[in-house]
């Protein structure tokens, strides 16, 4: 047997080299250096050439359907070129030699460096860092505006509940009946009683179709409030899928929702209703705060964590959903095709809730499914976490005196040969030894 190897972990937090703590930035004519920190206080500096055909022409290209993977390629090769000035290449090279899983967290609150799809980052102009098989690169903002409140609330309880909301676009739909499937699928795979008890998700009650901004925040803020038990169910996951849309007079990109004005419509197909494009600023507005505050937001729609521009004084709507204090938000970086929209919901909600399995595992298992495809390099994880093994939803493997039944066996592995014998030893004393004439006789029994 195999023994699994641990994983590289690589900090690279950047602060630029002159600037002050501005947020934002106008577009630099030439190279800007950053100073990347290290855990023992030591910085080092090195230069991001914003002014290089390969990196203006590569952010252009992730908004064309296909993209040239010759100028991505280019692009990834700039960003590995920065690693190497800032010394953290060798060591990444020699972690993906020694097939390491590889944990990356990118920390910063230089704007700009969001707008790099770091995940297209090539090693040593060998594999991108999405093309590897187990490796995550997360994006951290530093601000203490956007530290979640959910770990000062003490222990988070058992179970959770899942949002489903959707909005077509303008004479486009969105594939929301499938995406509903698949996250019926993913619910139903769980024992029934575990399913009712924990309150995953209800079609009739979890689901808003043609979302508004109004009625998307009302819906949010109605499952804090106490039922006629006394007791709250908050929404812990939000499954938001409609179309990205760039924002008139801005350099920003944000979400098409259905106008506020839009009373409800039955039609569920129907495309002519009234849009409002919602900018990332006013999103920022959208979710509650701290204990109520979902776990996990995942943002089903095109560019939702692009910026628009490097300078974008908004930055991308999955940016200010994680400056806002949402604990983890998943987002595509180019255009997400439809198909690919649907594989990740399937693989992300099937991992999250019938392995169970972490955030981080859920996604490279949808960005494995997508390898095809473009869309398995657009897929970005925001996240204010200090490990790894962030779960939204969360169950109780270890019951105390309460009894287990056959839905918990999913919580207990290993050990196969040894529980086979076990098993089979019981059977031997239950069904009793034949004595000297041929009859069984019954045995007591105590299994602690």
């Amino acid at each position: 047997m195999t023994t699994k190897k641990e994983p590289f972990e690589l900090c690279l937090h950047f602060t630029r080299d002159s600037g002050g703590d501005r947020t934002y930035v106008d577009v630099p004519k030439e190279a800007l250096k950053y100073q990347r920190h290290f855990p023992g206080g030591t910085v080092s500096v090195a230069e991001l050439p914003w002014n290089s055909p390969k990196i203006i022409n590569g952010l252009a290209e992730l908004r064309k359907d296909p993209p040239s993977e010759d100028v991505l390629a280019e692009l990834g090769d700039e960003l590995w070129a920065f690693l190497r000035g800032c010394g953290a290449s060798s060591s990444l090279e020699e972690a993906w030699r020694n097939e390491q899983p590889i944990r990356i967290t990118l920390l910063s609150a230089a704007a700009e460096l969001y707008a790099l799809p770091w995940e297209l980052l090539r090693i040593n102009a060998g594999p991108t860092l999405a093309q590897l098989e187990d490796c995550t690169i997360r994006y951290t903002w530093t601000s203490e505006s956007s530290k979640t409140a959910v770990d000062d609330d003490g222990p988070s309880p058992e179970g959770g509940r899942i949002l489903f909301a959707w909005s077509h676009g303008e004479d486009d739909e969105v594939p929301w009946k499938s995406h509903l499937r698949e996250i019926e699928n993913a619910c139903a795979k769980i024992a029934a009683d575990e399913k009712t008890r924990l309150l995953f998700f209800d079609p009739q009650k979890d689901v808003l179709p043609h979302a508004s901004y109004k009625a998307l925040k009302d819906k949010l803020l109605r499952a804090t409030e106490k039922d006629e038990n006394g007791e709250t169910r908050p929404y812990r996951i939000v499954h938001l899928l409609c179309h990205g849309a760039e924002l008139e007079g801005s350099k920003g990109l944000g979400l098409l929702l259905t106008s506020d004005d839009v009373t409800t419509s039955e039609n569920l197909d129907n495309t002519s209703l009234d849009k409002k494009k919602q900018s990332p600023d006013k999103l920022m507005t959208l979710f509650p705060r701290g204990a109520s505050a979902p776990r996990l937001v995942v943002l089903c729609a095109c560019l939702g964590s692009d910026a628009g521009r490097p300078d974008s004084r908004i930055g991308s709507v999955a940016l200010a959903t994680h400056r806002a204090g949402i604990e983890s938000v998943i987002a595509s970086r180019f255009l997400l095709s439809k198909g690919g929209s649907i594989t990740l919901c399937r693989k992300l909600y099937t991992s999250l809730l019938c392995g169970p399995s972490s955030i981080v595992a859920a996604l490279s298992a949808a960005r494995a499914e997508l390898s095809d495809s473009t869309d398995h390099a657009a897929l970005q994880l925001f996240q204010n976490t200090t490990g790894w093994d962030t779960r939204p939803v969360i169950f109780r493997p270890y019951r105390g005196l309460l009894t287990f039944g056959l839905e918990h066996q999913r919580y207990f592995f290993g050990r196969d040969a040894e529980i086979q014998n076990t098993v089979n030893a019981l059977d031997t004393l239950i069904k009793g030894c034949p004595d000297e004439h041929g009859h069984t006789r019954p045995r007591f029994l105590i299994v602690a």
